[in-house]
Protein backbone atom coordinates (compact mmCIF):
# COMPACT_ATOMS: atom_id res chain seq x y z
CA UNK A 1 0.00 0.00 0.00
CA UNK A 2 1.36 3.15 -1.04
CA UNK A 3 2.41 5.85 2.01
CA UNK A 4 2.02 9.28 0.59
CA UNK A 5 2.68 12.39 2.82
CA UNK A 6 1.16 15.81 1.74
CA UNK A 7 2.43 18.98 2.92
CA UNK A 8 1.43 22.43 2.73
CA UNK A 9 0.02 25.67 3.98
CA UNK A 10 -3.73 24.11 4.96
CA UNK A 11 -5.17 22.85 8.04
CA UNK A 12 -8.02 20.70 8.55
CA UNK A 13 -10.58 20.78 5.84
CA UNK A 14 -12.13 24.46 6.34
CA UNK A 15 -10.17 26.97 4.00
CA UNK A 16 -10.45 25.94 0.34
CA UNK A 17 -6.51 24.66 0.52
CA UNK A 18 -7.89 22.81 3.52
CA UNK A 19 -10.78 21.31 1.47
CA UNK A 20 -8.72 21.09 -1.71
CA UNK A 21 -5.95 18.38 -0.20
CA UNK A 22 -8.51 16.68 1.80
CA UNK A 23 -10.49 15.95 -1.33
CA UNK A 24 -7.79 14.56 -3.40
CA UNK A 25 -6.63 12.51 -0.28
CA UNK A 26 -10.04 11.15 -0.54
CA UNK A 27 -9.71 9.51 -3.86
CA UNK A 28 -6.54 8.77 -2.86
CA UNK A 29 -7.63 6.61 -0.13
CA UNK A 30 -11.07 5.09 -1.26
CA UNK A 31 -10.25 4.86 -5.30
CA UNK A 32 -6.88 4.65 -5.08
CA UNK A 33 -5.85 2.61 -1.34
CA UNK A 34 -3.20 4.88 -0.71
CA UNK A 35 -2.93 5.94 2.95
CA UNK A 36 -2.27 9.57 3.66
CA UNK A 37 -0.52 11.97 5.78
CA UNK A 38 -0.86 15.15 6.03
CA UNK A 39 2.30 17.91 7.09
CA UNK A 40 0.58 21.22 7.34
CA UNK A 41 2.83 24.49 7.89
CA UNK A 42 -0.51 26.28 9.29
CA UNK A 43 -0.65 26.39 13.18
CA UNK A 44 -3.33 25.05 14.26
CA UNK A 45 -6.16 27.20 16.30
CA UNK A 46 -5.65 25.30 19.59
CA UNK A 47 -1.90 25.16 19.49
CA UNK A 48 -1.96 21.63 19.25
CA UNK A 49 0.38 19.30 17.11
CA UNK A 50 -1.40 16.85 16.06
CA UNK A 51 -5.22 16.11 14.98
CA UNK A 52 -7.37 12.72 13.36
CA UNK A 53 -9.81 14.55 10.68
CA UNK A 54 -12.36 11.79 9.59
CA UNK A 55 -9.47 8.82 9.44
CA UNK A 56 -6.66 11.10 8.48
CA UNK A 57 -3.75 12.44 10.57
CA UNK A 58 -2.60 15.93 10.24
CA UNK A 59 0.21 16.83 12.12
CA UNK A 60 0.96 20.82 12.39
CA UNK A 61 4.52 22.85 12.12
CA UNK A 62 5.61 23.54 16.01
CA UNK A 63 4.86 27.15 17.72
CA UNK A 64 7.65 28.83 19.52
CA UNK A 65 6.60 30.87 22.54
CA UNK A 66 9.52 32.14 23.16
CA UNK A 67 11.08 34.67 20.00
CA UNK A 68 7.72 34.15 18.10
CA UNK A 69 7.85 37.20 16.47
CA UNK A 70 12.10 37.11 15.23
CA UNK A 71 11.17 33.13 14.41
CA UNK A 72 8.31 33.90 11.93
CA UNK A 73 10.02 36.51 10.15
CA UNK A 74 12.83 34.10 9.78
CA UNK A 75 10.63 31.07 8.97
CA UNK A 76 9.12 33.41 6.45
CA UNK A 77 11.69 34.01 4.63
CA UNK A 78 13.85 30.86 4.72
CA UNK A 79 11.49 28.33 5.43
CA UNK A 80 13.72 26.86 7.68
CA UNK A 81 11.44 25.78 10.33
CA UNK A 82 9.42 24.62 8.19
CA UNK A 83 12.47 21.98 6.53
CA UNK A 84 13.29 20.83 9.96
CA UNK A 85 9.54 19.54 10.58
CA UNK A 86 9.72 18.03 7.43
CA UNK A 87 12.41 16.61 7.63
CA UNK A 88 11.29 14.73 10.90
CA UNK A 89 8.26 13.51 9.09
CA UNK A 90 10.09 11.73 6.47
CA UNK A 91 11.69 10.14 9.02
CA UNK A 92 8.79 8.98 11.05
CA UNK A 93 6.04 8.29 8.13
CA UNK A 94 8.55 7.02 5.43
CA UNK A 95 5.89 8.18 2.15
CA UNK A 96 6.44 6.56 -0.87
CA UNK A 97 4.91 10.02 -2.39
CA UNK A 98 5.70 13.34 -1.16
CA UNK A 99 3.05 15.83 -2.62
CA UNK A 100 3.69 19.94 -2.16
CA UNK A 101 0.85 22.59 -1.95
CA UNK A 102 1.79 25.10 -4.06
CA UNK A 103 4.75 25.21 -2.28
CA UNK A 104 7.66 28.18 -2.14
CA UNK A 105 11.20 27.73 -4.07
CA UNK A 106 13.54 26.83 -0.57
CA UNK A 107 11.07 24.41 0.28
CA UNK A 108 10.95 22.71 -3.05
CA UNK A 109 14.46 22.89 -3.65
CA UNK A 110 15.01 21.19 0.12
CA UNK A 111 12.71 18.47 -0.66
CA UNK A 112 13.57 17.69 -3.79
CA UNK A 113 17.23 17.18 -2.44
CA UNK A 114 16.06 15.16 -0.19
CA UNK A 115 13.29 12.92 -1.76
CA UNK A 116 16.09 12.25 -4.43
CA UNK A 117 18.61 11.16 -1.77
CA UNK A 118 15.89 8.73 0.08
CA UNK A 119 14.36 7.32 -3.19
CA UNK A 120 10.75 9.23 -2.40
CA UNK A 121 8.65 10.44 -5.52
CA UNK A 122 8.12 14.04 -5.10
CA UNK A 123 5.18 15.91 -6.76
CA UNK A 124 3.78 19.46 -7.00
CA UNK A 125 0.21 20.38 -6.13
CA UNK A 126 -0.05 23.65 -8.23
CA UNK A 127 -2.63 26.21 -7.34
CA UNK A 128 -1.80 29.79 -7.76
CA UNK A 129 0.86 31.94 -9.58
CA UNK A 130 0.76 34.94 -7.84
CA UNK A 131 0.76 38.33 -9.89
CA UNK A 132 3.82 39.61 -7.49
CA UNK A 133 2.63 43.45 -8.24
CA UNK A 134 -0.97 42.16 -7.41
CA UNK A 135 0.71 41.24 -3.58
CA UNK A 136 0.37 42.77 -0.42
CA UNK A 137 3.65 43.95 1.22
CA UNK A 138 3.84 41.04 3.27
CA UNK A 139 3.18 38.88 1.07
CA UNK A 140 5.48 39.64 -2.15
CA UNK A 141 8.55 37.37 -0.73
CA UNK A 142 6.26 34.46 -1.07
CA UNK A 143 4.69 35.49 -4.13
CA UNK A 144 8.52 35.97 -5.85
CA UNK A 145 9.34 32.57 -4.38
CA UNK A 146 6.74 30.42 -6.15
CA UNK A 147 7.08 32.61 -9.50
CA UNK A 148 10.61 31.33 -8.93
CA UNK A 149 9.30 28.01 -8.34
CA UNK A 150 7.01 27.56 -11.39
CA UNK A 151 9.33 28.68 -13.60
CA UNK A 152 12.54 26.72 -12.29
CA UNK A 153 12.07 23.85 -10.04
CA UNK A 154 8.55 22.16 -11.57
CA UNK A 155 10.22 20.98 -14.05
CA UNK A 156 12.17 18.63 -11.85
CA UNK A 157 9.45 16.88 -10.17
CA UNK A 158 8.07 13.47 -10.98
CA UNK A 159 4.50 14.49 -11.82
CA UNK A 160 2.48 17.96 -11.27
CA UNK A 161 -1.25 17.98 -9.95
CA UNK A 162 -2.56 21.52 -11.78
CA UNK A 163 -5.56 23.20 -10.82
CA UNK A 164 -6.71 24.89 -13.79
CA UNK A 165 -6.45 24.88 -17.83
CA UNK A 166 -3.80 27.67 -17.94
CA UNK A 167 -1.35 26.03 -15.79
CA UNK A 168 -1.82 22.59 -17.43
CA UNK A 169 -0.91 24.23 -20.90
CA UNK A 170 2.26 26.00 -19.05
CA UNK A 171 3.72 22.70 -17.76
CA UNK A 172 3.16 20.17 -20.73
CA UNK A 173 5.55 22.51 -22.88
CA UNK A 174 8.23 20.90 -20.77
CA UNK A 175 6.80 18.20 -18.58
CA UNK A 176 5.28 15.02 -19.50
CA UNK A 177 3.37 14.13 -16.31
CA UNK A 178 1.33 16.91 -15.68
CA UNK A 179 -2.57 16.11 -14.46
CA UNK A 180 -5.19 18.73 -14.72
CA UNK A 181 -7.38 17.88 -10.83
CA UNK A 182 -9.64 21.16 -10.97
CA UNK A 183 -11.44 21.49 -7.53
CA UNK A 184 -13.41 18.38 -6.33
CA UNK A 185 -16.76 18.86 -5.08
CA UNK A 186 -17.99 16.55 -2.62
CA UNK A 187 -21.67 16.96 -3.50
CA UNK A 188 -23.02 17.75 -6.50
CA UNK A 189 -27.14 17.99 -6.89
CA UNK A 190 -28.88 15.31 -8.85
CA UNK A 191 -31.37 18.24 -9.55
CA UNK A 192 -31.03 22.09 -9.08
CA UNK A 193 -33.82 23.78 -7.04
CA UNK A 194 -37.08 25.31 -8.22
CA UNK A 195 -36.65 29.02 -9.01
CA UNK A 196 -37.10 31.11 -5.29
CA UNK A 197 -39.54 34.22 -5.37
CA UNK A 198 -38.22 36.48 -2.76
CA UNK A 199 -40.50 39.24 -0.73
CA UNK A 200 -39.32 41.89 -2.88
CA UNK A 201 -41.02 40.62 -5.61
CA UNK A 202 -37.24 40.52 -7.95
CA UNK A 203 -37.70 38.64 -10.94
CA UNK A 204 -34.32 37.68 -10.89
CA UNK A 205 -31.79 36.32 -7.93
CA UNK A 206 -28.41 36.26 -8.17
CA UNK A 207 -25.77 35.63 -5.51
CA UNK A 208 -22.03 36.81 -4.41
CA UNK A 209 -20.33 34.12 -1.91
CA UNK A 210 -16.86 34.78 -0.75
CA UNK A 211 -14.00 37.38 0.50
CA UNK A 212 -13.05 39.68 -2.10
CA UNK A 213 -9.73 40.84 -0.90
CA UNK A 214 -7.50 41.77 -4.15
CA UNK A 215 -8.89 39.20 -5.98
CA UNK A 216 -12.74 39.76 -6.58
CA UNK A 217 -14.68 42.44 -7.52
CA UNK A 218 -18.04 43.88 -6.73
CA UNK A 219 -18.53 47.41 -7.75
CA UNK A 220 -19.88 46.54 -10.79
CA UNK A 221 -22.15 43.96 -10.12
CA UNK A 222 -23.70 46.16 -6.87
CA UNK A 223 -24.04 49.54 -8.67
CA UNK A 224 -25.51 47.91 -11.71
CA UNK A 225 -27.77 45.97 -9.64
CA UNK A 226 -28.98 49.54 -7.87
CA UNK A 227 -29.29 51.09 -11.38
CA UNK A 228 -31.66 48.43 -12.80
CA UNK A 229 -33.70 49.11 -8.92
CA UNK A 230 -33.92 52.82 -9.12
CA UNK A 231 -37.79 52.59 -9.72
CA UNK A 232 -39.06 48.54 -8.57
CA UNK A 233 -37.06 45.59 -7.23
CA UNK A 234 -36.12 43.27 -10.35
CA UNK A 235 -32.93 41.87 -9.46
CA UNK A 236 -32.43 40.42 -5.63
CA UNK A 237 -28.72 40.17 -4.96
CA UNK A 238 -27.38 38.47 -1.64
CA UNK A 239 -23.59 39.17 -0.70
CA UNK A 240 -22.15 36.84 1.75
CA UNK A 241 -19.35 37.17 3.34
CA UNK A 242 -19.06 41.09 3.14
CA UNK A 243 -21.09 43.17 5.58
CA UNK A 244 -22.79 45.99 4.51
CA UNK A 245 -20.31 48.33 7.19
CA UNK A 246 -17.32 46.49 5.03
CA UNK A 247 -18.35 47.66 1.89
CA UNK A 248 -20.06 51.20 2.31
CA UNK A 249 -18.73 52.36 5.09
CA UNK A 250 -20.46 55.53 6.46
CA UNK A 251 -21.41 56.55 3.07
CA UNK A 252 -24.84 55.10 3.14
CA UNK A 253 -26.90 52.16 4.57
CA UNK A 254 -27.51 49.77 1.62
CA UNK A 255 -28.53 49.54 -2.29
CA UNK A 256 -31.74 48.95 -3.06
CA UNK A 257 -32.48 45.20 -3.71
CA UNK A 258 -28.95 44.14 -2.28
CA UNK A 259 -28.95 42.08 1.18
CA UNK A 260 -25.15 41.82 2.62
CA UNK A 261 -24.68 39.46 4.80
CA UNK A 262 -21.52 39.36 6.44
CA UNK A 263 -19.97 36.29 7.15
CA UNK A 264 -21.88 33.28 7.71
CA UNK A 265 -21.82 29.63 8.34
CA UNK A 266 -21.25 27.11 5.34
CA UNK A 267 -24.09 25.77 5.32
CA UNK A 268 -26.16 28.56 5.75
CA UNK A 269 -24.16 29.97 2.53
CA UNK A 270 -24.90 26.44 0.80
CA UNK A 271 -28.87 27.40 1.59
CA UNK A 272 -28.63 31.12 0.13
CA UNK A 273 -26.36 30.13 -3.38
CA UNK A 274 -29.46 27.33 -3.76
CA UNK A 275 -31.73 29.88 -4.18
CA UNK A 276 -30.16 32.06 -6.46
CA UNK A 277 -30.61 32.19 -10.45
CA UNK A 278 -26.93 33.27 -10.85
CA UNK A 279 -23.85 33.27 -8.89
CA UNK A 280 -21.33 36.22 -9.89
CA UNK A 281 -17.51 36.15 -10.36
CA UNK A 282 -15.43 38.84 -11.99
CA UNK A 283 -11.93 39.32 -11.55
CA UNK A 284 -9.31 41.07 -13.02
CA UNK A 285 -7.77 40.16 -16.42
CA UNK A 286 -4.41 39.26 -14.40
CA UNK A 287 -2.29 35.98 -14.12
CA UNK A 288 -3.83 34.91 -10.90
CA UNK A 289 -7.19 34.80 -11.95
CA UNK A 290 -5.93 32.82 -15.49
CA UNK A 291 -3.44 30.62 -13.02
CA UNK A 292 -5.77 29.46 -10.04
CA UNK A 293 -9.26 28.09 -10.28
CA UNK A 294 -12.40 29.87 -7.73
CA UNK A 295 -13.66 26.85 -5.45
CA UNK A 296 -16.51 29.26 -5.59
CA UNK A 297 -17.21 29.16 -8.75
CA UNK A 298 -17.07 25.15 -8.91
CA UNK A 299 -19.44 24.85 -5.57
CA UNK A 300 -21.86 27.68 -7.38
CA UNK A 301 -21.85 24.98 -10.96
CA UNK A 302 -22.21 22.34 -8.51
CA UNK A 303 -25.24 23.75 -6.54
CA UNK A 304 -27.01 23.90 -9.98
CA UNK A 305 -26.73 27.96 -10.58
CA UNK A 306 -25.19 29.03 -13.46
CA UNK A 307 -22.23 31.90 -13.33
CA UNK A 308 -22.04 35.28 -15.07
CA UNK A 309 -18.06 35.97 -15.05
CA UNK A 310 -16.13 38.40 -17.09
CA UNK A 311 -13.56 36.57 -19.83
CA UNK A 312 -10.34 36.48 -18.41
CA UNK A 313 -8.72 33.03 -19.33
CA UNK A 314 -9.47 31.46 -16.32
CA UNK A 315 -12.13 29.27 -14.71
CA UNK A 316 -14.43 30.97 -17.24
CA UNK A 317 -12.99 28.58 -19.69
CA UNK A 318 -15.71 26.22 -18.85
CA UNK A 319 -18.57 28.47 -19.80
CA UNK A 320 -20.35 28.45 -22.59
CA UNK A 321 -22.38 31.55 -22.91
CA UNK A 322 -25.77 30.93 -21.99
CA UNK A 323 -25.45 27.36 -21.65
CA UNK A 324 -24.47 26.51 -18.59
CA UNK A 325 -23.37 30.82 -17.73
CA UNK A 326 -22.94 33.74 -19.14
CA UNK A 327 -19.84 35.74 -20.04
CA UNK A 328 -19.25 39.29 -19.99
CA UNK A 329 -16.20 41.36 -22.27
CA UNK A 330 -15.46 42.91 -18.72
CA UNK A 331 -16.52 43.90 -15.04
CA UNK A 332 -17.46 47.24 -16.05
CA UNK A 333 -21.05 48.74 -14.91
CA UNK A 334 -22.72 48.97 -18.34
CA UNK A 335 -21.09 46.11 -19.83
CA UNK A 336 -23.12 44.33 -16.20
CA UNK A 337 -26.33 46.32 -16.80
CA UNK A 338 -26.80 45.18 -20.23
CA UNK A 339 -25.93 41.51 -19.47
CA UNK A 340 -28.45 41.77 -16.39
CA UNK A 341 -31.37 43.22 -18.95
CA UNK A 342 -30.96 40.29 -21.16
CA UNK A 343 -31.24 37.73 -18.28
CA UNK A 344 -34.53 39.87 -17.11
CA UNK A 345 -35.88 38.86 -20.32
CA UNK A 346 -35.56 35.33 -20.07
CA UNK A 347 -38.14 32.94 -19.66
CA UNK A 348 -38.28 30.16 -16.24
CA UNK A 349 -37.86 27.67 -18.93
CA UNK A 350 -34.73 29.30 -20.43
CA UNK A 351 -33.22 29.77 -16.89
CA UNK A 352 -34.17 26.44 -15.72
CA UNK A 353 -31.84 24.65 -18.56
CA UNK A 354 -29.20 26.38 -17.91
CA UNK A 355 -29.36 25.43 -13.84
CA UNK A 356 -29.29 21.88 -15.33
CA UNK A 357 -25.99 22.41 -17.91
CA UNK A 358 -24.36 23.90 -15.13
CA UNK A 359 -24.94 20.71 -12.97
CA UNK A 360 -23.87 18.72 -15.90
CA UNK A 361 -20.74 20.33 -16.16
CA UNK A 362 -19.95 19.97 -12.64
CA UNK A 363 -20.17 16.39 -12.86
CA UNK A 364 -18.28 16.24 -15.76
CA UNK A 365 -15.47 18.20 -14.06
CA UNK A 366 -15.51 18.61 -10.67
CA UNK A 367 -16.75 15.39 -9.37
CA UNK A 368 -14.38 12.53 -7.70
CA UNK A 369 -15.28 10.19 -10.61
CA UNK A 370 -14.34 12.66 -13.29
CA UNK A 371 -10.86 13.04 -11.24
CA UNK A 372 -10.53 9.46 -10.03
CA UNK A 373 -8.69 8.44 -12.99
CA UNK A 374 -6.39 10.79 -13.85
CA UNK A 375 -5.23 10.58 -9.95
CA UNK A 376 -5.21 6.55 -10.38
CA UNK A 377 -3.00 7.25 -13.43
CA UNK A 378 -0.16 9.56 -11.70
CA UNK A 379 -0.31 6.32 -8.97
CA UNK A 380 0.90 3.86 -11.87
CA UNK A 381 3.04 6.23 -13.06
CA UNK A 382 5.22 7.03 -10.13
CA UNK A 383 4.98 3.17 -9.09
CA UNK A 384 6.58 2.17 -12.25
CA UNK A 385 9.02 4.90 -11.97
CA UNK A 386 9.85 3.96 -8.47
CA UNK A 387 10.33 0.21 -9.76
CA UNK A 388 13.29 1.21 -12.25
CA UNK A 389 15.24 3.20 -9.62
Amino acid sequence: MMKILYLGRFSIPESAAGMRVFRIAKILLKECGAIVTFGCFEKNSNGLKYINFDGFNYYYKPQYAGLKKILGILDLHTDLIKCLFTKRLLAEIKPDVVILYNPTSFISYYLLHLCKKNGISIVVDATEWYEISHAEKNDKVVARSVDYRIRKLDKKMDAIISISPFLTQYYKRFHSNVYEILPIMLEILDEPNDRYKYDDGARLNIVYAGTPGKKDKLDGIINAVESINIKEVLIHLDVIGVSDWEYFGDKRTGACGVKMYGKLPHDQTVDIIKRADFSVLFRDNLRYAKAGFSTKFAESLSLGVPVICNSVGGCDQLIVNYENGVLTENDDVNTIKKTLEVLLSLSDETINDMKRNALHTAKQRFSISANKERIQMMLTNLSEKGKRV
